[in-house]
């Protein structure tokens, strides 16, 4: 069963709790995980390395008309990237979402993995399973289409296509050397540029 990256124990399914940002709105950007290594401390905790975004907006506060079509399709595609790198994010919701500058956005990006999981020992067809049951990109495809009014109807989908079409070594590698610490290195500030 995939890892709930917050209390790293097994979970069978996403709980979703959308809480709006108390006022005033400062969003951190990740620039890395690990461990804080001091000599006086027995115990080397784990540390984040993060920088504030006071100029981002969410989806919910964004002005519609700033956002451009390959903005919201670089999301789209970056959400459908993560069932392919072992991940399922489970709480995108209007808050998850960021624009950079607020104004005028040339970057996307999602935050909070809190709730996400991390494919473990699961056979290819349970991840199938429970990538389907949380599809990220399917439900933020349909709220970058109603929250900003862009047409996404041509942007694809569909999980795993080139796996259940015969997948490349590449793509089914082993997915037990991803570990959350690698993940939020890795996804924790994936953001898309314009």
């Amino acid at each position: 069963m995939a890892t709930h990256i917050s209390s790293n124990s097994p979970r069978s399914h996403p709980h979703r709790n959308h809480r709006p940002l108390p006022p005033p709105l400062r969003i951190p950007r990740c620039f890395a995980t690990g461990r804080l290594l001091l000599d006086e401390r027995t115990i080397s905790p784990r540390a984040i390395l993060i920088e504030y975004l006071p100029d981002a907006k969410t989806l919910r506060d964004v002005e519609p008309s700033v956002v451009d079509l390959a903005l919201a399709q670089s999301l789209v595609q970056t959400a459908r990237a993560f069932a392919d790198l072992g991940v399922v994010h489970t709480d995108l919701n209007l808050g998850n979402i960021l624009f950079v500058p607020g104004t005028r956005p040339t970057r996307a990006i999602i935050i909070d993995f809190a709730e996400s999981g991390v494919r473990e020992d699961e056979d290819d067809e349970e991840w199938l399973r429970i990538v389907t049951f949380n599809y990220d990109a399917v439900w933020l495809k349909k709220q970058l289409s109603r929250t900003l009014g862009i047409d996404l109807s041509f942007i694809d989908v569909t999980y795993w296509r080139d796996y259940q079409s015969g997948a490349s070594e590449e793509i089914t590698m082993s997915w037990r050397i991803r570990t959350p610490t690698l993940l939020h290195q890795c996804l924790g500030d994936y953001r898309t540029e314009v």
